[in-house]
């Protein structure tokens, strides 16, 4: 039984990515999931204070296996997320949470291919 196998929510895409090896726990897939767990973090925080701000009900998706948050494995995860949260505002408030949701999600993936050069640049076979 794979180690990792104990991790698997809605993230399996990520930890599961082409080119990373079933090794168990290693630095590429612990460093995955902390990434995860902030972004999955974020959307919690950011879902409820729209609903607080705008008096509407939010959308929450549970991943398939339990999971948290479903988005977040894929940019075109996070980009229908920036559409959920804006399709909660009308024009004249939508602007400044698009552009956070959009930033949140580039930043994200800016930290994973840092990550994941620092962690192939130690030596650690992940793929």
């Amino acid at each position: 039984r794979d180690v990792s196998d104990d991790l698997m929510t809605s993230h399996q895409q990520v930890l599961y990515r082409p080119g990373l090896r079933r090794e168990g726990l290693n630095v590429a897939t612990i460093s995955k999931c902390v990434g995860l767990a902030v972004w999955d973090s974020a959307v919690l925080v950011l879902l409820p204070l729209c609903s607080l701000l705008t008096g509407q009900d939010y959308m929450l998706l549970e991943g398939r296996q339990g999971g948290l948050v479903i988005f977040g494995n894929t940019l075109y995860g996070n980009l229908i997320l920036c559409m959920l949260i804006l399709a909660m505002f009308d024009s004249s408030s939508w602007c400044i949470f698009t552009v956070v949701g959009l930033f949140l999600s580039v930043s994200f993936y800016v930290v994973f291919v840092f990550a994941y050069g620092a962690v192939y640049s130690m030596g650690i076979r992940i793929g």
